[in-house]
């Protein structure tokens, strides 16, 4: 995606960490519990959830849930 991932927009090249504006945090932190809820509510299990697999979109202001192949399904 345009965006690319969450950990590479928060770290530089020399992994020094890059704030952003409260709205901001609220809005990604807002998409990506919005997505685990949809998976848990489909009974699923991400397994694997880290800034490295969520995806920035809409320059930067959407985050969308990335790389589902440790999904395991909830009894």
């Amino acid at each position: 995606m345009a965006g690319g991932t969450l950990n590479s927009w928060l770290h530089d090249g020399n992994n020094k960490y890059i704030p952003m504006n409260w709205f901001q945090g609220v809005r990604l932190l807002t998409d990506i519990s919005r997505g685990i809820k949809l998976l848990h509510d489909a009974s699923l299990l991400h397994g694997d959830l880290s800034s490295n697999n969520v995806l920035l979109i809409r320059d930067h202001t959407v985050a969308k849930i990335s790389d589902f192949g440790t999904v395991q399904m909830i009894e």
